[in-house]
């Protein structure tokens, strides 16, 4: 082998055998498939990993699209003119997904949360890998050690948060992760229930003269 690739493999603690010279490096074999074999055998051992950390864990993210202004009182304003911040200084305030100009969106909130068993690898080779896969809940919960009895029938909020299957992440960003707890797992449950609610208040009221109703009744759409 090169010495650099043999060089990889003594970092690995993975000992090659030498020539009459010792260089390191060396197959000594009597067919191709032999050597073949060996130099098979010594890159599966480069690359045998070791389980490191398991755990649960919730990843999510939280987008929110507006932009708007503060007044000096306070207040909310829709833009940094004089005669609503009421000063000639101003500082736009924008969501998590920047809005100018050139390019805006529809106001609103996204939330992608999913819990997922986190898996860390060490190679011998000295490469570490996260992998993440997705949670069989009831036997997943039985290997936490903080609970000692779950039934699936309980379905504690891990469970519930598992079972939004019709939620996809956002292509191309990057997600954040917390460690799993019940409490952690209510969170975002509770989130993503309480935008379940909203679109319950909302959905029907779109057309101009369900809209006219509730300006006329002077209802608040969100009360």
């Amino acid at each position: 082998m090169p010495p650099e690739v043999s060089e990889l493999f003594e970092k690995a603690n993975i000992r090659l055998d030498t020539n009459q010279l010792g260089n390191m490096g060396y197959f000594n074999a009597e067919s191709l498939a032999d050597l073949q074999d060996q130099v098979n055998e010594i890159i599966a051992e480069y690359f045998s990993r070791e389980l490191t950390e398991e755990k649960l864990v919730i990843r999510y993210i939280i987008q929110t699209t507006c932009a708007y202004c503060l007044d000096i009182d306070g207040k909310v304003v829709p833009n940094g003119s004089p005669e609503w911040v009421k000063s000639n200084e101003y500082m736009w305030i924008n969501g998590t997904i920047d809005q100018h100009a050139s390019q805006t969106h529809p106001f609103g909130i996204n939330v992608y949360a999913k819990p997922q068993r986190k898996e860390v690898y060490k190679y011998k080779s000295g490469m570490v890998k996260t992998e993440y896969h997705n949670v069989d809940t009831y036997n997943d919960l039985k290997k936490q050690k903080d609970i000692k009895s779950v039934k699936t029938k309980d379905r504690p909020y891990l469970k519930f948060l598992d079972d939004f299957v019709a939620m996809r992440k956002p292509n191309g960003e990057e997600l954040k992760e917390i460690d799993y707890t019940e409490d952690s797992a209510k969170f975002f449950v509770d989130m993503l229930v309480s935008i379940c609610h909203i679109n319950e208040k909302i959905k029907d009221m779109l057309e101009p003269d369900k809209i006219q109703h509730i300006i006329d009744s002077k209802q608040r759409l969100l009360s």
